[in-house]
């Protein structure tokens, strides 16, 4: 996950993680949230993938842009709250 992140030169972002993570030996999500001390401060912020919340998560961290990890794949999330690991899974 934090390759993909850095390679796709990701910065000013919220990167939200959903399922395990991993193939070789799979690993919660949870388990990888690695941010610093405060919150925000760091240039991507990981967060855990509760759709309930990602309205509220935009307030939290205005300007910057928002991704999904999910199924080994790392795809922006539109305004409009969709991404494209979601949508490539149901085809």
């Amino acid at each position: 996950m934090y390759r993909q992140v850095r390679q796709a030169r990701v910065t000013n972002a919220v990167v939200l993680v959903s399922g395990t993570v991993g193939t070789i030996r799979p690993t919660a999500g949870a388990d990888l949230l690695q941010n610093g001390l405060i919150v925000g401060d760091e240039p991507v912020t990981y967060a855990l993938d509760l759709p309930e919340f990602r309205d509220s998560r935009r307030k939290l961290f205005p300007g910057r842009t928002f991704f999904a990890f999910t199924n080994g794949q790392l795809c922006k999330i539109s305004d409009g709250g969709s991404d494209d690991c979601r949508t490539a899974a149901r085809k």
